[in-house]
Formats: C-alpha cells, structure tokens, sequence
C-alpha cells in the first residue's frame, strides 16, 4: 500500500490499516507499506502496525516492493 498521498492519517484509519493487515493476515496475505511520511509512520507505530506487518520505512517504494515479491516468489 504506498502512503505517499497520505500526509496525515488520524487514529480510525490507523485502526483500520490494522484490521485490514489483520484481516489478510488470516488468509496468509501480508500487508507491506511503502512511503509513508514521518506522522503516518510514527502513528501506525504507536497502534502496533510494525509489529503487524514488519518494518515501516519511508526508504522503500512500491518498486521495490514488487522488485523483492517478484525475487522471493521466483516470478524474476
């Protein structure tokens, strides 16, 4: 899910990230965030989210993303 047009997040749709990663989490999907800027990723870490789906970095972009799915699926 890339952030990147998300500047502010308030605490319902931190809470509904959560259900959604939580959500396809039981059917074995894993939720990954990209480019979120420092006040979505500071909010989604107070909720829990990092320790949910892993690191929440403003470093990676949805390329990169693809780029390691595609490598660990053995889709490259």
């Amino acid at each position: 899910l890339d952030l990147s047009a998300s500047p502010y997040v308030d605490v319902a749709g931190s809470k509904m990230l959560l259900d959604v990663a939580e959500q396809l989490g039981k059917k074995g999907i894993q939720l990954k965030l990209t480019d979120a800027l420092s006040g979505v990723r500071e909010l989604l870490r107070k909720q829990g989210m990092e320790n949910l789906i892993g690191p929440i970095s403003r470093k990676s972009n949805l390329f990169e993303l693809v780029e390691t799915y595609k490598k660990e699926s053995g889709l490259l």
